[in-house]
């Protein structure tokens, strides 16, 4: 893992954007560059963000979420749950809070400590406490076999609070030893 330090001339901030550019020393005609900004952020979080584009009943975040941004601060969250998932690997401890709303899931979201299946194993998935008068809806929307929401696949320590699981044929699949 590439760590930021002084010595780059990046500072950590989930504020600031970033692009690369690559170029090639023996034919400097031939480079490319990242299609997307990106943020530089430091690896010590242990809280994320998730939130939908509606802030009427937000408990957690204080802007939308959008894919692009970090998920790592309230006003920086991401848009779907598993985009948080592909960009991190979360440890116990870990405390997602995933704002009010609906989220859509195209896939099932599978939780781990089996690097082949995935990981973030022993987090906390947290959707809203209802102060605000809203709820955290996971919709998988696909009723077909073998479809859940969350799959807990040799996944241990996993604690979710405040979920609503709809539109699977399992809402929680937990299978494979995972324990409490």
């Amino acid at each position: 893992a590439w760590i930021p330090s002084s010595t780059t001339g990046l500072t950590p901030s989930v504020a600031t954007r970033h692009r690369v550019r690559v170029t090639s020393v023996a034919t400097p005609s031939i480079s490319a560059a990242s299609r997307e900004a990106f943020s530089v952020t430091l690896g010590t979080t242990t809280d994320f963000y998730v939130n939908d584009a509606a802030s009427g009943a937000d408990e957690y975040t204080s802007a939308a979420g959008d894919n692009r941004k970090t998920g790592k601060t309230a006003g920086d969250p991401k848009s779907s749950l598993i985009a948080l998932l592909r960009s991190y690997h979360l440890e116990p401890g870990d405390l997602v809070r995933i704002d009010a709303g609906t989220y859509n899931h195209v896939r099932n979201i599978i939780i781990s400590g089996n690097l082949s299946v995935g990981d973030d194993e022993g987090a906390t998935f947290q959707g809203a406490t209802g102060a605000n008068g809203g709820t955290t809806v996971l919709d998988r929307a696909n009723n077909f076999n073998l479809s859940t929401n969350i799959e807990l696949n040799d996944g241990d320590e996993v604690t979710l609070k405040n979920l609503v699981l709809q539109g699977a044929h399992n809402g929680l699949w937990v299978r494979n030893n995972s324990i409490r």
